[in-house]
């Protein structure tokens, strides 16, 4: 549209001075087009050599060919912003999808997350609550040896002072009924030292093996984030 308005004025108009569509030459009305130089004329220019073997028409017929080109190309222009306005509206409705299915994604990430604090807070909580009771047992085990090997080293403390004051007795006194007292500093039996039950141990075993299994698996989780 824009070449074919450089090409209407690409020749002055032949005007009269003050009136407008006239030729300036000849003071006649301009009602014809020369379509060879694109020129309006006069009924007197259409005569002269210059335009003699021009196509000349008149001018409401050159201007309806025009303007039908115009229109032509007019209409390509509106169907091409008519297809431009319809890609936009199918990218602004491609971008709303995006950002639905962005926020959609956030939601679904955020709902796990949260799934698996709560899991893992159980879980924490859980093998605590383990470790608690497998500690209150082991414990208690140990302070039963405690005490038995404390009861046996206050029983042997008594035999040694015992054994301590016959010694320093007088030979007489010593020599008194000591059939029985040599009986009361014989050598007492006693049990080896105990130690914690082998289940109980396996139990603590069982446990840390327990725990490094989900150390090993929170790691791999870590890993691929």
């Amino acid at each position: 549209m824009v070449e074919v308005a450089k090409k209407l004025d690409l020749k002055p108009v032949r005007e009269v001075k003050g009136r407008k569509n006239f030729c300036q030459e000849h003071q006649e009305a301009l009602k014809l087009f020369c379509e060879d130089d694109e020129e309006l004329l006069c009924l007197v220019c259409d005569k002269s050599k210059v335009h003699r073997n021009h196509s000349v028409v008149p001018v409401d017929e050159a201007a309806q060919g025009y303007k039908e080109s115009i229109q032509t190309q007019l209409q390509f222009l509106i169907l091409k912003r008519q297809k431009l306005e319809a890609a936009v509206k199918d990218r602004e409705e491609k971008l709303q999808d995006s950002k639905k299915r962005t926020a959609a994604e956030k939601e679904k990430i955020v709902a796990a997350y949260k799934e698996l604090h709560k899991f893992l807070e159980e879980q924490k909580s859980f093998l605590l609550a383990k470790l608690e009771q497998l500690d209150t047992e082991i414990t208690s085990a140990h302070e039963e040896i405690f005490g038995e090997l404390l009861l046996d080293i206050t029983s042997l403390d008594s035999q040694i002072g015992e054994m301590k004051r016959i010694c320093q007795q007088p030979s007489c006194d010593l020599l008194k009924d000591i059939r029985a007292t040599l009986r009361r500093c014989e050598r007492r039996t006693f049990s080896p030292p105990l130690d914690v039950s082998p289940e109980l141990e396996q139990k603590f075993t069982d446990f840390t093996e327990e725990t490094m299994f989900v150390q090993k698996a929170m790691k791999k989780f870590q890993g691929k984030f």
